[in-house]
C-alpha cells in the first residue's frame, strides 16, 4: 500500500516537478503536492503544513537558502531536500549547514524516494527526542517545585556528607541561609545522638544505602528541633538526598495526649480508691458519732473517740484530694470574687512561706465572678504559693500573686494544659510567679504527676490535685519556667454567667429533731448499709436495706406506699444509682430520694437536674449531716406530706 505524503515543491518548471512526483510514486508514495514558484506562494503553502519540501536551489526571485531561513524563523521542523540541476560542493555544504536534510541532482532522481523516506524518519526521531526532552523538562520543573515548596527540609550531599544544595524549608529549619548551608556538613547541622556518632551513621548509610533515624537539628538561634531524617543514596552518582521532617510539634502533641491519658487513668484509679476509702470512713465517722452519743460526757473514752473522728476527717480530706485528682471532688459551688479569696488568705500565705521569701500582690480590681468551690480554690492558691516558696528555698526571693481577666482565643487556649476542650471566651486568671531555681524541660514534664517531687520530703498529690481541681472547674493551666530564673503558673477559670445565683445551703437540723416512717437504704457496701441503718434508726425511722439497685427496685415496687424516704448510693454494680433512680421514679414520684456519693455534688446534682432529686449527702458523712439532709428533704415545699413529731 502506498504511503500518503503531502509535498510542497518549490520549482518554476512544471516538467521538473512531474519528474519528481513520478519518482516518488515509483518509490511507493501517494503524493498530494502543491507547487510554489516564488517567495509569496511558498509562504502561503507553508501554512498548509506539508510533510516534505522539495526545493530547487536557484529560482529567478527566490532560492532554497531563503526558504531554509523562513523555516528557521518559524521554528519549523519540516524537512527540506534541495533538488537542483547543478550544485557546487560549497553550495551543497552551505545548504546542509542551513538545515537542509539532503540534496540531489535532477538527472539522478532515482534516489529521491530514499532521501524523502530518510528525511521523514529523521523528523519523526527528532520529534520523539523532543517529546522526551519536554517530558524531562516538565519532570525537572515538577521536582524543582516539590524541592522548593515541600514542608520537609531537603539537602543534596556528597559522599562526605557535605551539603551541595538545600531548599527554602532547610533554611527555615536551620535558621541559616543557603550560602552558609552549602559550606556545612551533616554534623555541622545535627546534634550528635546518644546512641551513635553522626559519622558512623553516615558511614553505614554509604555502605547500606539506607538511613532512617531521629536527629536533633541545632538552629542558628540556639533552639533545637527534633526531626525524622531519611536519606536516599545516589540519586545522581555521588550525590545523595537527605530529608529532615520537623516532628517537634508532633511529639509535643503526642506527649500532651499521653500525659492527658496518664492523668485520666490516674484519675480513674484515684476516684475508685477514694470511693472505697470514703465507704470505710462512713463506718468510722458514723460509729464514732454513735459512740459519742452513747458515752457519758465524763467517760475517759470520749477524748479517744474525738481523736478518732479528727483522724477520720483528715483521712476524708485526703480522699477529697484524690477525688480532686480525678476531677470529681466535693463541690460547694458559689459565685466567687477571686480577689476576695486571695485577700483573705494573705496572713495564712505569709505564715506558710520561707523566711527569705517576700509576697507581692497585683490584684486587678473589678474582676468578674467565677463559679467555683472556695475551699478548692484556696487549695490551688496555697499549693502554688508553697511550691514557689520551695523553689526559692533558703535564699531571698519574691513570690508574686497576680489576678486579672482575659479573653482567650483558640490559639491562646491551645498553649495551655487541659484547654483544648474549652471554648473561646472570657476567663479570670490567677498567676503565681517566683524568681527561684526554675525547672528544666524534664522536670516540667513531670510536675503534675502524683507524688512527683524534686525534694526529699514527699509532697503527696500536690500539683496533681491542683490539676484535678482545675479540670473539674472547667479551667486550664500553663507553666512557664526557665532554669535559674524562676517559674510562673497561670490558671484560667471560666467567668460565671451573670444569671448564676448563689447556691442554696442545706439548713442545719436541730439536734433534737426526730422522724418516723420507713427508710429504704440502698448501698452495695455492707459497712455503709449497717452504719447508715444504725444512724437512721437512731433518728426514729424503721430501715429496709438493699444491697444493690436491682434489689432496691424490687423492694420499692412492694413498699413504696409505706416508704418515707430513700437513701440511694450513686455508684453500684449491676444497676447504678442513676438508673435505679429512674426505675424508682417510674414506679412512684411520691417518695423523696436522697443520693449518697463520694463524688462532687455539682456533677451529681447536674445529672439529676429536673428529675426531682430531694437531696445529696457527701460521703463520708456524719450523724449531724445525715439528720439535716433527711429533715430538709422531708420539709421541702414539694416533698410529700409526712407526719413529723
Amino acid at each position: 500500500m502506498a504511503t500518503p505524503l503531502t509535498a510542497l515543491i518549490l520549482e518554476d518548471r512544471a516538467s521538473d516537478m512531474e519528474l519528481m512526483l513520478h519518482e516518488l510514486r515509483r518509490g511507493g508514495f501517494d503524493v498530494s503536492s502543491t507547487r510554489a514558484e516564488n517567495e509569496d506562494s511558498f509562504l502561503a503553502a507553508l501554512d498548509t503544513n506539508p510533510e516534505i519540501i522539495l526545493a530547487d536551489f536557484n529560482l529567478p526571485q527566490f532560492d532554497a537558502l531563503r526558504a531554509l531561513q523562513h523555516l528557521r524563523n518559524r521554528k519549523s521542523d519540516i524537512p527540506l531536500i534541495v533538488v537542483t540541476g547543478h550544485l557546487s560542493d560549497e553550495s551543497a555544504v552551505e545548504c546542509i549547514k542551513q538545515g537542509a536534510s539532503d540534496y540531489l541532482i535532477k538527472d539522478r532522481l532515482a534516489r529521491l524516494p530514499q532521501a524523502v523516506g530518510q528525511a521523514l524518519a529523521e523528523r519523526q526521531l527528532r520529534q520523539a527526542v523532543r517529546a522526551v526532552e519536554l517530558e524531562n523538562e516538565a519532570a525537572q520543573l515538577r521536582m524543582q517545585a516539590i524541592f522548593r515548596n515541600t514542608r520537609d527540609a531537603i539537602f543534596l550531599a556528597d559522599d562526605g556528607a557535605q551539603f551541595l544544595e538545600a531548599n527554602p524549608t532547610a533554611e527555615l529549619l536551620t535558621g541559616r541561609p543557603l550560602n552558609e548551608l552549602t559550606s556545612m556538613a551533616l554534623w555541622d547541622v545535627a546534634l550528635e545522638p546518644s546512641s551513635s556518632s553522626l559519622r558512623d551513621i553516615w558511614a553505614k548509610f554509604r555502605t547500606s544505602g539506607d538511613l532512617t533515624c531521629e536527629l536533633e537539628v541545632a538552629r542558628n538561634d540556639g533552639t533545637v528541633r527534633l526531626t525524622e531524617c531519611e536519606a536516599i543514596a545516589n540519586i545522581v552518582q555521588g550525590t545523595h538526598l537527605v530529608v529532615f521532617r520537623d516532628i517537634t510539634d508532633k511529639r509535643k502533641t503526642e506527649a500532651a495526649l499521653l500525659h492527658a491519658q496518664k492523668l485520666e487513668s490516674l484519675g480513674v484509679l484515684a476516684g475508685g480508691v477514694a470511693h472505697d476509702f470514703n465507704n470505710l470512713l462512713v463506718a468510722v465517722l458514723g460509729n464514732a458519732d454513735l459512740a459519742l452519743i452513747d458515752l457519758p460526757p465524763e467517760s475517759p473514752a470520749v477524748d479517744s473517740v474525738r481523736q478518732i473522728k479528727a483522724a477520720a476527717r483528715r483521712a476524708a480530706d485526703l480522699a477529697r484530694q484524690m477525688l480532686a485528682l480525678s476531677g470529681r471532688g466535693l463541690f460547694v459551688v458559689e459565685r466567687l470574687d477571686l480577689n476576695f479569696v486571695v485577700d483573705e488568705m494573705t496572713h495564712l500565705l505569709k505564715a506558710s512561706i520561707a523566711r527569705g521569701a517576700l509576697l507581692r500582690y497585683n490584684l486587678v480590681g473589678g474582676l468578674p465572678h467565677v463559679k467555683a468551690d472556695a475551699t478548692q480554690i484556696r487549695q490551688i492558691i496555697m499549693n502554688l504559693v508553697v511550691n514557689a516558696s520551695d523553689a526559692i528555698g533558703n535564699r531571698s526571693g519574691i513570690i508574686t500573686v497576680t489576678t486579672g481577666a482575659i479573653r482567650a482565643d483558640r490559639g491562646y487556649l491551645n498553649e495551655m494544659l487541659l484547654a483544648p476542650e474549652l471554648p473561646e471566651g472570657d476567663y479570670v486568671y490567677l498567676e503565681v510567679s517566683d524568681n527561684g531555681t526554675g525547672m528544666d524541660s524534664a522536670t516540667l514534664r513531670k510536675i503534675f504527676d502524683p507524688f512527683f517531687t524534686t525534694k526529699f520530703t514527699g509532697r503527696g498529690l500536690g500539683l496533681a490535685a491542683v490539676l484535678g481541681i482545675i479540670r473539674s472547674h472547667g479551667g486550664a493551666i500553663k507553666v512557664y519556667s526557665e532554669l535559674g530564673k524562676g517559674t510562673t503558673f497561670k490558671v484560667l477559670l471560666p467567668v460565671a454567667e451573670s444569671s448564676d445565683g448563689q447556691e442554696v445551703e442545706t439548713p442545719a437540723a436541730p439536734a433534737e429533731w426526730r422522724g418516723s416512717g420507713r427508710v429504704l437504704i440502698v448501698d452495695d457496701d455492707e459497712s455503709v448499709r449497717t452504719l447508715a441503718t444504725r444512724l437512721v434508726e437512731r433518728l426514729g425511722f424503721t430501715v429496709t436495706p438493699a444491697e444493690d439497685g436491682l434489689q432496691a427496685v424490687a423492694l420499692f415496687r412492694d413498699l413504696h406506699q409505706d416508704l418515707t424516704v430513700v437513701l440511694l448510693d450513686l455508684t453500684m454494680p449491676h444497676l447504678g444509682g442513676e438508673d435505679t433512680f429512674r426505675e424508682l421514679r417510674r414506679i412512684s414520684t411520691n417518695v423523696p430520694v436522697i443520693v449518697m456519693s463520694g463524688y462532687n455534688e455539682s456533677e451529681t446534682t447536674m445529672r439529676f437536674a429536673g428529675k426531682g432529686l430531694a437531696g445529696f449527702i457527701q460521703k463520708p458523712f456524719e450523724y449531724a449531716t445525715l439528720r439535716s439532709v433527711i429533715r430538709h428533704a422531708l420539709e421541702r415545699d414539694d416533698a410529700p406530706a409526712q407526719t413529723l413529731p
